[in-house]
């Protein structure tokens, strides 16, 4: 069954004005509609106060990618949480009629998760499932410093030794990423180095 666009526009701006209204009030000192407006003209796109009290009231018919940014920020949270705050139980309309779990549409949201119409040669798709590998490989990485960092003796080397495999992997997907045109990667090189010119 089709779903009606501007419907839908419709209920993506009243759960954003919900969140937003929640996270406005549920703060140690709560903020007004007009705090949060002074908030956001400061961070240099003023969301007027009668425009909060729409959306949070659910008469706004959509709500625009700068007011959803600058709201976020005013209100001291990632973007996604005023779609898909995590502190709920209930659903996200991600597309028109397509419902995921809050958590779910995070994960979308941070690349993490392929949601819509699917396509054997998605290069975008790729950069960020390589993306997420990334993430995991450098905190794996992180952590396997942190151990050979206090191991002492033949575990130290070992230690050392799953480091610099970790370093080699982190190095292709960091390549990998490269060729798909994503810039500026980080880099998890010279912990080896580092560990192998320290003293226990």
């Amino acid at each position: 069954m089709a779903v009606d666009q501007q419907s839908w526009d419709a209920r993506l701006a009243a759960a954003v004005g919900r969140n937003v209204r929640q996270l406005r009030q549920d703060r140690s000192t709560p903020l007004s509609a007009q705090a949060l407006s002074n908030r956001t003209a400061d961070l240099g796109h003023k969301v007027h106060r009668s425009v909060i009290a729409k959306l949070e009231n659910g008469e706004r018919a959509s709500v625009t990618l700068g007011d959803l940014f600058v709201l976020a920020a005013a209100l001291e949270v990632p973007p996604f949480a005023l779609l898909a705050p995590l502190v709920t139980s209930s659903r996200v309309e991600v597309l028109p009629g397509q419902m995921l779990s809050e958590w779910d549409a995070v994960d979308w949201l941070a690349g993490d998760l392929t949601v819509g119409i699917e396509t054997a040669d998605n290069q975008i798709t790729d950069a960020y499932e390589l993306r997420f590998r990334f993430r995991v490989a450098m905190l794996q990485y992180v952590d396997a410093f942190h151990r050979a960092e206090t191991a002492e003796g033949s575990a130290r080397e070992i230690a050392i030794e799953g480091l610099s495999a970790q370093e080699r992997y982190i190095d292709q997907l960091s390549k990998a990423l490269n060729r798909l045109g994503v810039q500026h990667v980080p880099s998890a090189s010279g912990g080896v180095a580092i560990l192998r010119e320290s003293r226990v």
